[in-house]
């Protein structure tokens, strides 16, 4: 793996099959989980409200407050790589349910649905993971949009959020969320754009940028996690071919800290939030936590954990094939 790195063949990480001693025990489809976990109590308070723009500052929450989930679950080891076919299911206490699927090996896609309790809201989201390697980072997003269907009709769509990994072979390891993740009120016409403070800009351009603030004896002062959002309304103007901005709401915040809207906290990271339970489901073979190689890695029981791993994978290829193959009655 770190030759094909070296030599610059490896474009997409999600391709590469890790060996099970650097792999985290939980799966890529698990770890997605934790991408949706604040949906109680967030997606609850979204769909009670009555006003768009409040509906929009809990989505929001409910997407920052997730983001720093499966890093802490995983520290440094990516999660295994999904198996086709491979599925995860969980409940809240509120009645909240999740399932979710690997519905294809190459390109690696996910599909996932959240069923609010009481009717209040279905989430359905599908996303494909790409990731690039370079010498010394890793960088990507999950392709996909998550669309959200309220008990009152309205409908909220948001994007992923785009990271930048530095250290990946040497030096200190860093994680950065970058760019903008976006999340458009379809039934209200309103969007909220979340903006990082790290752009995504290439790490020469930064260093330039570095350089000049030096000489010009100013400095960047804003941390990289921080983020502003902008909730606002656009608006043709009449008899004009454009558009004016209404900017409706302001807030900011910190991905390891707080997100505020109008000098008002929604949430921060010293919050309590009810964990996915999948003890007391009836679950299916195929369910994440039921892979052998990952109870085997669990255990430390590397060498088991990859003659499994090798087999699983062995297994995928073929379930791939017989997928493709035209059927007739």
């Amino acid at each position: 793996m770190g030759r094909k790195i070296m030599e610059g063949t490896v474009l997409d990480a999600m391709k590469i099959s890790r060996p099970a001693k650097i792999t985290n025990y939980i799966s890529y489809l698990e770890s997605i989980s934790n991408d949706l976990i604040f949906c109680s109590p967030y997606l609850n308070a979204a769909a009670k409200t009555s006003d768009p723009v409040e509906r929009l500052k809990y989505v929001v929450s409910f997407v920052i407050g997730s983001l720093h989930k499966t890093i802490i679950h995983c520290m440094a080891k990516a999660p295994a790589n999904p198996i086709l076919g491979e599925t995860f299911q969980a409940h809240k206490a509120d009645g909240t349910s999740l399932y979710m699927e690997q519905i294809s090996h190459h390109p690696p896609v996910s599909i996932y649905s959240i069923y609010g309790p009481d009717g209040l809201y279905v989430a359905h989201g599908c996303g494909e993971p790409s990731m690039g390697v370079g010498l010394n980072t890793v960088n990507g997003y999950r392709q996909g949009l998550t669309r959200i269907r309220f008990k009152d009709g309205g409908e909220v769509s948001f994007t992923n959020a785009y990271m930048f990994v530095n250290g990946l072979m040497m030096g200190k390891r860093t994680l950065h969320y970058i760019k903008t993740i976006t999340c458009t009120d379809h039934t209200n016409g309103l969007t909220a754009l979340v903006t990082f403070s790290d752009d995504g800009s290439g790490r020469i351009s930064k260093l330039a940028s570095a350089v000049k603030n030096w000489w010009n004896g100013t400095k960047n002062s804003t941390p990289s996690d921080h983020f502003t959002v902008n909730i606002f309304r656009e608006q043709k103007i009449e008899g004009q071919n454009q558009t004016q901005t209404e900017i409706l709401s302001e807030g900011s915040g910190s991905w390891l800290e707080y997100v505020q809207f109008d000098g008002v906290v929604y949430w921060r990271i010293s919050d309590k939030i009810e964990p996915w339970n999948s003890d007391e489901e009836i679950l299916l073979p195929s369910h994440s936590q039921s892979r052998l190689d990952s109870i085997l890695i669990k255990a430390k029981e590397y060498d088991k954990a990859q003659i499994e791993k090798e087999r699983l994978e062995e297994l995928q290829r073929h379930d791939a094939k017989i997928r493709r193959k035209p059927h007739h009655n």
